[in-house]
């Protein structure tokens, strides 16, 4: 018998068991389809440097924001309604491979340089810290 294909592995499953995780899969994409639906879409930035607040502005208007961090610039831009950081002094650029944001409690940060961006909306959301220290 080889070992490690997945062809064997089905094997080691009952119908039931297959069922049973098919249907957590399905549960799990519907999950994530219902939380993005019912979450809207946000009004504002709220830019936080060092845990201090920095700006709160409106998703409406498109620009290209510079934050001054610890280790230097995080340029942040808003476009279409949703918020982004284009470029950060960062040494891995994580914070910019996270794409994009629009949802109210969504939030983009860059840990190094200490910046937190976070959505905000009409609708009350469980605060979180933004302490990045």
């Amino acid at each position: 018998m080889k070992t490690g294909t997945f062809k064997n592995i089905l094997h080691w499953f009952t119908p039931a068991d297959k069922l049973l995780i098919f249907a957590l899969i399905a549960l799990s994409l519907f999950s994530f389809a219902l939380i993005r639906y019912f979450t809207e879409t946000g009004s504002w930035v709220v830019i936080w440097v060092e845990g201090q607040p920095f700006a709160r502005l409106a998703l409406a208007h498109e620009r290209l924001l510079t934050v001054e961090g610890p280790l230097g610039k995080t340029v942040v831009r808003i476009r279409e309604q949703r918020v982004e950081i284009q470029n950060s002094a960062c040494p891995n650029k994580i914070c910019q491979k996270m794409g994009s944001i629009q949802r109210v409690g969504q939030m983009l940060v860059c840990v190094p340089n200490r910046v937190v961006i976070k959505i905000e909306g009409e609708s009350k959301t469980i605060s979180l810290d933004v302490i990045t220290e």
